[in-house]
This record gives C-alpha cells, structure tokens and sequence, in this order.
C-alpha cells in the first residue's frame, strides 16, 4: 500500500505510515444520530491541513449555535454627476442602538472602487462626513437591510475528536454538511478544539480582509473562486482525470493552488505540481453570480476556513453616492441707497405790477 501525506498548516508535510493509508472501498455517506459522516476516500483537507485524512486523524466537527445574524452585502459606489468614481470621500455606515445612540457599522475612504459592507438586517445611515477635495458633502441616505431567506447556520464551533471514525463538518442541527474545507492561511496556526467560526458569505470584501499575503497583480477572489470550481470535490476542467489523481492527491493539489493566491506560496516542485498550475492557470470560470462561503475564526492567531459548495450569491443592496461640485460663490450686490426725495422748491414772488407812467404834456420846443 502506498504512502500518503498530509501538510498541516504551517508544520511540515508529514508522512502517513502505510498500514495507516485510507481505503478507497467506501463510496457512499451515511448518517448516524442525525449527523452526517463523510466515507475516509472522500475526507480532505479539513482546516489547518492540506489533507485530513478522516479514517486516521481526528475529525473535525463544527457546530452551529445560532449566536450571529446572517448578514447580506451592502454595495456603495461614490460618483460624481456623470457618473465617474470618486476618490477620498470618507464615508460612514452606522444604525441606531436601543437608545438613540449611533453606531458605526462601516468606516472607510472611496478609492474608486464599488465598497462592500457585510450587515445583519436592520435600519441604517449612509453618511458623508468629508467629501472630496472639490465638492460638496452629499445628504445622508437611510436604507434598510432585510435579512435573507432560509440562510444557512452561522456560527461554528471547532471541535476535534479522538477516535479513527470518519467525521465531517455539520451544524448543530445537522442541516447543514461543510465538508472538505480548506485553509485559507498557509502561515497562521491549526484551530484547535472549542474555536468557535462564523459563516460569512464569500465577497471580495471577505476575502481581502482575511487573507495576510494575497498574491499581487491577481483578483483573489475570483481567482480563488475558479481554483476551487475547478478543484477537488467540484473538478469542473477535467483536471483530475487528466493528471490520474486521487482524490486525496488531487485534495492536496487544490490546496497548493488555494495558497498561491492567498498567501503567494509558489508552485514548487512535487510529484503532481502539473496538477498544482494547472489549476493555478485554470480557465473554466464559475457561473455568474455564484460564490462559497468562508468561515472566520473568531481568535485571529488561527486559520481562516474555506468551503467549497457554491451556491447563488445572495443579491447585494447598491447605494449610489453623487457628488456635487462646489459651486464658485457669487459676490452678493450691495443694496443700492434710497435716493433722497428732493425738496419742494418754493413758490416764487409774484412781480408788483409795474406803476401806470404819468400822463405829462408834451414839452413844446422852442
């Protein structure tokens, strides 16, 4: 029987002895006590590990216990009046508390980009608290979140067991089954038992926000994304096939791949590095609207996990931000004085009448 090996997050890939080396007899998934199981053949990477092999290690079991809202992302965009993106607005997302009081939801600065906001439903404020050099600040707009429907359980808790049996990762309730994960922190510790998660619907946001060393020049969610469509369980190219891997092999494989985006590990040599850039250079994208989830940790020392069912993204809420130039002042004219009334002129004296001339004889001369 052949060797196996399993990395363990940031430890040394280890070795399996082979008399430890899974079965591949099991084929199908069975239930007991309402919980899930996932056959040893199709146990992969499960947390911290590059391959978690069931049968031999620990499983891992994450229960939900309803303690977060699920949340639904928020889109804004901060254009100008024709519609071109806007840099250096400060912006501000918050929502009233029991008591009046506000509380900020979002903080950030516009780069030119659409900004996502992961919020439970509830009432909110968008607020511009210092517009761009140039231009007025925009009114407040209020806008309501309501929450999705039938979401999947939230919060995780991480558990390890000691037994050989196969495990999986399961809510609480047992509706929901998440299992193979990944890693999505090649160089943060291994979770360890009581850890608790929580499920955030996968984003760009999402992703850049937990990933420590995002490969440069790449889109790390959409290339993340495609690695894990094309990559075990999905293998939606073809690629396993063509490399003649296990699924074990191939779990190992989307891993590395995982990682060249996420922590800008290089693809080095190993006996199936072909399969590794191949899927590093996969081109069968996902179906448009389509995304995972990634469960964040709730102690930042640990690993980050990533799912890998896809399922519809929930639509997003788009708020458009406009900003208005700031218009020259115009010099206000002074008010012209009131003219003053000019005076009555007086009423001029009436001439005396001129006296009648006497009435004297001519003089004769002489």
């Amino acid at each position: 029987m052949r060797d196996y090996f399993v990395g363990l997050g940031k430890n040394p890939i280890q070795r399996l002895p082979a008399p430890l080396a899974i079965e591949s007899r099991e084929g199908t998934m069975r239930t007991t006590n309402n919980r899930i199981h996932i056959p040893s053949a199709l146990s992969a990477l499960i947390a911290t590990v590059a391959i978690m092999v069931m049968s031999v290690f620990p499983s891992a079991l994450a229960y939900a216990d309803g303690g977060s809202a699920p949340t639904v992302p928020v889109q804004v965009s901060k254009v100008d009046a024709d519609g071109t993106a806007l840099k250096g607005a400060q912006l501000r997302i918050s929502h009233k508390d029991a008591n009046g009081a506000d509380v900020i939801d979002a903080e950030w600065t516009s780069d030119g980009t659409v900004h996502t906001a992961d919020l439970p439903a509830g009432d909110y404020t968008l607020t511009e608290t210092t517009a761009p050099e140039g231009y007025d600040k925009a009114a407040d707009q209020t806008f309501t979140v309501k929450a999705p429907e039938n979401p999947a359980p939230t919060d995780y808790s991480f558990t390890t067991q000691s037994s050989l049996t196969s495990g999986a990762l399961v809510s609480k309730d047992a509706s929901k089954t998440v299992s193979p994960v990944y890693c999505f922190n090649l160089r943060k510790s291994s979770p360890t038992s009581g850890l608790d998660y929580t499920r955030v619907e996968g984003s760009a946001t999402a992703f850049s926000q937990l990933a420590q060393r995002a490969r440069p020049g790449t889109d790390l969610y959409q290339d993340v994304l495609r690695v894990l469509y094309n990559g075990y369980p999905n293998n939606k190219a073809g690629i396993q096939q063509k490399y003649n891997l296990s699924d074990l092999e191939f779990a190992e494989a989307t891993q590395y791949a995982i990682w060249y985006y996420t922590d800008s590990r290089p693809v080095v040599p190993h006996p199936y590095s072909d399969a590794v850039q191949a899927l590093v250079d996969s081109t069968a994208n996902i179906p448009s609207g389509q995304t995972l989830d990634i469960y964040k940790t709730s102690n930042d020392q640990y690993q980050n996990l990533l799912a890998t069912e896809f399922h519809q993204a929930t639509p997003p809420v788009s708020l458009i931000m406009v900003g208005q130039k700031t218009q020259a002042p115009t010099p206000t004219p002074s008010q012209p004085t009131t003219p003053t009334q000019p005076s009555t002129p007086s009423t001029p004296s009436t001439p005396s009448q001129p006296s009648t001339p006497a009435q004297n004889a001519p003089v004769k001369p002489l």
